[in-house]
């Protein structure tokens, strides 16, 4: 074998003798349905995997619908794979060049120092002098391991095409460290090979260094398995049982080899982000966010278990992505002026210098001053306090000197002076390795100088561009089925090359299942008087409350400009608010006060003075507040508001409004109405609740028989995470459990939590580490309410994804079993832990559009799906909660991870269903059960209540800032 040449003639030693081929049959056990599909036949139950409760016999209850699914079946191989492991260093560049540094994020290839010694200029322009660092200049070579995926393709593709030892194959790469054949290679134990990356090297996107070239070091190892006669077979036999009900579990290597060699030619043609793969935009079109920010569309396509076999879900997806341009721009954009009015605002203040480090922070950047080479780096530390002109650094001179100088006067010397001196510098640390060891020194670029290239955004988008973003992707069901057929077919499964090579199949026909619809619950108001929901809406006119409450005492108060809306205004709308709250059954008088507060000179501590002022001198149990729309500050006090009335002592309810909406209902198209009561009705749905009442009830008599028989608390559970620019300055991640108090569903209980995450572990912790004491809490509080033990425990656990599955819900049902064990009275209730799952994306839409829902044509609510697209062992169900206004509905999937108490599926599914009935905010269902959806809001909650603490210099505890005040203990707050 002539491993290290490249490749001649036709040498076959690498493959498989003819003896060794694969049959090519594909395993199946299946018969026909009547309507004409093939199902599979499957003769005995099977327990699931994991200790999971064995598959539920799907549900009766509902009228049946036929959907069609984004799902296509996949027919895999028989046989083995072959499984190395890829390792991927840097070793060298060309003669001239040698690598000084190693980028300080491991994932993360742009911030090194790579440094021509020929070329001055580079050598400049990399800052060896703008650091202090002179004496660094003897250099070793440094290898680091090379973690950018999209050079690790790079470099795999280029030495599968130079190596014979991979000639007549078609390897597939997961773009870190696993190679998968579908035949052995001829390597031994070990494969090492040098490789050579030059104009095409992927390290910046535009104007690369043309002489630049890049070496690197592959080695590629089989990867160790029992009983293997090449030692890295993985055998794809204990798959094709599983799904013939051979065996309880399916095998995650096999699946995750498959899922590679799915994904390898999209991740070769396009850009992929995560599972999804998006299409570089057309010129003509392209969809503009704002804030440097366009669409970008593609797809996303996963293998997923299917009951019969596997299948692969394919969907249409869009994401921002930065465009490409000068980053004054960006900043400019960002400061809410022009670039010229940047020369006009002289030095940057402190709260601006905030923003900007924010929003700059983990983007990519390349410089643009240095002639013929576009360095790349990544912003990870605050930009400095001072200006270009004011930041200063040591240099050496011409005779060996350590002079000081600014950035600004370097600039000016070395390449042309700069046009924004004033302005404050990228900072980039960067590892140095000298023949005295490993060390860090500060790069500093002049804003002026760089450019952001093209990425995807991954911080959380404006509401503006959110509302783009749904204006231009939100399609109905048939068109976004078409576009998925398009996707099918551009993803030319039938012609890939990898595909062929380890004989696998996507079949052209999506999966079609069967549905039902569950009629919904009905609602009773007062006066025994019953309310039928039609596709999951309903209408409360002429109706009140079912628990009213009262307001002895409120204000209104408006930190909105007085210019935007008018006293006038403001006074017709608190006689509109308080007629609208008595005919909808709310105890609510004239208000006390109303106040319109100076924007322009009020400060977070201006609008806390003024809730204790409010609280003290009237006696107000609820303030109505009218803040600035769209307005960054308006944020800021909002949450100030929040935090203050609900957690420093204060303990008062807010009820919070933008003023454009004021105005818009207060101005209503039909000139014979004086308002628009829907806007004014829904304020009132929160208020009545906020402040005690109850809403609606799932009818007493006609809710499910799960709550009816005896007492059951139903508990959902949610963690909020910090967002991802905050991994260098970690944030606790906060997790909300809330709890029924009656058989009804409508009042709940909130208990909150914090942890930290683990500095060792960039992924977030989602187990809830203190659930076992949240939980106990929840208990009392169900006794204190009841006079009862519940005992049944029904629990919703929503945020849990597919690789957290498992870790989650042994360490969460263990705390709570713990729970109950330590309350006195032997008390073991049967516990059912359901996860929620809503990221993900599965797909459906009727077969006949008469069946479907709303002007969408979606599929109506109730529908749920037990059979055929869902797991083969698991007890699981799809169920669409809520009518889709916008858009392609998606159903929410359950999985049932425990069940002591033995519910069929009927009662399950219903139950679910139902609570979507149970949410106080609105009179239609919603996507989720309420439980589910009051824990989400109350981990938000928390989240702005520890942001507003962080923004003002508090440095109490996390226990102290998420501490409710207790008169608020009993109140649904945070709805």
């Amino acid at each position: 074998m002539n491993r290290g040449k490249p490749k001649k003639g036709n040498d076959n030693s690498s493959r498989r003798s003819p003896d060794q081929t694969y049959p090519k049959k594909k395993h199946k056990v299946s018969a026909t349905s009547s309507e004409g599909h093939e199902i599979e036949i499957r003769n005995k139950p099977r327990e699931a995997q994991s200790g999971l409760p064995a598959k539920l016999k799907a549900g009766t209850l509902g009228r049946r619908i036929k959907l069609i699914t984004n799902c296509y079946p996949l027919n895999i191989p028989d046989g083995v794979i072959y499984h190395y492991d890829v390792t991927v260093k840097k070793n060298r560049v060309s003669k001239s060049c040698e690598s000084e540094s190693s980028s300080e994020n491991s994932d993360s290839e742009e911030n090194t120092t790579d440094r021509d010694e020929r070329n001055p200029e580079t050598e400049i322009a990399d800052n060896e002098d703008l650091t202090g660092a002179a004496n660094q200049r003897k250099t070793k070579k440094k290898k680091y391991n090379c973690l950018n995926t999209k050079l690790n393709r790079q470099v795999i593709k280029t030495m599968i095409e130079a190596y014979d030892v991979f000639k007549d194959s078609h390897p597939v790469f997961d773009g870190k460290s696993n190679l998968y054949t579908r035949h052995p290679l001829d390597i031994g134990e070990k494969f090492k090979c040098e490789v050579v990356l030059g104009q095409e090297a992927p390290f910046h996107s535009r104007n690369p260094n043309k002489n630049r070239m890049t070496h690197f070091r592959v080695v590629l190892k089989p990867i160790k398995t029992k009983d293997s006669a090449h030692g890295c077979e993985i055998s794809l036999e204990p798959l094709h049982a599983f799904f013939e009900g051979r065996t309880t579990s399916a095998p995650e290597e096999a699946m995750m080899a498959l899922e590679t060699v799915l994904r390898n030619t999209p991740c070769l043609r396009l850009v992929p982000v995560g599972r999804s793969f998006f299409y570089l935009p057309h010129p003509d079109y392209i969809h503009p966010l704002g804030g440097g920010k366009e669409i970008w569309y593609g797809y996303r396509q996963s293998i997923r278990l299917g009951q019969w076999k596997p299948m692969v879900n394919l969907d249409t997806t869009a994401t921002a992505f930065y465009k490409r341009r000068p980053l004054l721009q960006y900043i400019a954009e960002t400061l809410e002026t022009s670039v010229e009015g940047l020369n006009h605002m002289g030095a940057v203040d402190a709260r601006s210098l905030n923003r900007m480090s924010r929003e700059l922070k983990n983007l990519k950047i390349e410089v643009t001053h240095l002639r013929g080479y576009r360095r790349p780096y990544r912003i990870q530390e605050d930009l400095t306090v001072e200006g270009a002109n004011r930041t200063t650094f040591e240099k050496e001179d011409e005779n060996g000197r350590r002079i000081r100088m600014t950035v600004a006067e370097y600039f000016a010397r070395t390449y042309q002076r700069l046009r924004f001196p004033h302005l404050p510098c990228i900072q980039i640390k960067c590892k140095v390795t000298s023949a005295e060891g490993e060390t860090s020194r500060m790069i500093f670029l002049p804003v002026e100088v760089c450019e952001i290239v093209e990425q995807h955004c991954n911080k959380e988008l404006t509401p503006k561009e959110v509302t783009e973003m749904i204006k231009f992707t939100a399609k109905p069901p048939s068109r976004r089925f078409e576009e998925i057929e398009g996707v099918f077919r551009n993803a030319d499964f039938k012609n890939d090359e990898y595909l062929k090579e380890f004989e696998m199949e996507v079949l052209p026909q999506p999966m079609r299942v069967e549905a039902r619809v569950l009629d919904p619950p009905s609602l009773r108001y007062d006066q025994e008087n019953k309310v039928k929901p039609n596709n999951g809406v309903w209408n409360m006119i002429g109706q009140k409350y079912f628990g009213k409450a009262c307001v002895k005492s409120w204000v209104l108060l408006s930190f909105a400009d007085s210019k935007i809306i008018k006293l006038g205004v403001l006074e017709k709308f608190a006689e509109c608010l308080k007629d609208m709250a008595n005919t909808q059954g709310i105890q609510m008088g004239k208000h006390k006060y109303l106040h319109q507060v100076k924007t322009s000179s009020c400060s977070k501590q201006d609008a806390q003075n003024i809730l204790v002022e409010m609280k003290n001198k009237y006696g107000t149990d609820l303030i109505v507040i009218v803040l600035q729309s769209n307005k960054a500050k308006n944020k800021t006090i909002y949450n100030a508001i929040k935090r203050v009335a609900e957690t420093t002592g204060v303990g008062i309810i807010t009820q919070c409004m933008k003023a454009d909406n004021v105005i818009k209902c207060m101005t209503p198209k039909n000139p014979k109405y004086k308002f628009d009561a829907s806007f004014i009705s829904n304020l009132c749905l929160k208020i009545n609740t906020k402040m005690g009442g109850v809403n609606h009830l799932l009818t007493p008599g006609e809710t499910p028989v799960i709550l009816r028989d005896e007492p059951v608390i139903v508990i959902g559970a949610d963690v909020n995470h910090p967002g991802p620019t905050d991994a260098r300055n970690p944030k606790p991640s906060l997790a909300a459990v809330v709890a029924t108090l009656n058989s009804n569903a409508s009042r709940y209980a909130v208990t909150l939590s914090s942890q930290i995450n683990a500095k060792e572990n960039k992924q977030v912790e989602e187990i809830i580490r203190g659930l076992k004491d949240m939980v106990v809490s929840l208990l009392k509080e169900f006794y204190i309410h009841t006079r009862q033990k519940p005992q049944k425990i029904i629990f919703y656990r929503d945020g849990v994804s597919d690789g957290q599955f498992k870790e989650v819900q042994k360490e969460e049902i263990k705390s709570i079993r713990e729970a109950c064990e330590s309350l006195p009275g032997d008390y073991r209730p049967g516990i059912t832990y359901i996860i929620v799952q809503k990221r993900h994306h599965f797909k459906s839409k009727p077969v006949d559009e008469r069946d479907g829902a709303g002007p969408m044509k979606n599929v109506p609510p109730g529908s749920v799906i037990d059979t055929t697209v869902t797991h083969p062992l698991n007890a699981d169900f799809f169920l669409y909660g809520h009518l889709g206004i916008k858009g392609t509905s998606r159903p929410g999937y359950y999985t049932v991870a425990a069940d002591d108490n033995e519910f069929t599926a009927d009662q399950l599914e219903k139950l679910t269903y139902f609570l979507c009935y149970a949410y106080a905010r609105c009179t239609r269902s919603i996507s989720l059960p309420a439980p589910v959806q009051y824990a989400h809001l109350a981990a938000y909650r928390a989240r702005l209540h520890l942001m507003s603490r962080e923004e003002e210099g508090h440095n109490q505890g996390l226990p102290r800032a998420l501490e409710i005040d207790p008169s608020l203990k009993d109140s649904m707050y945070f709805i």
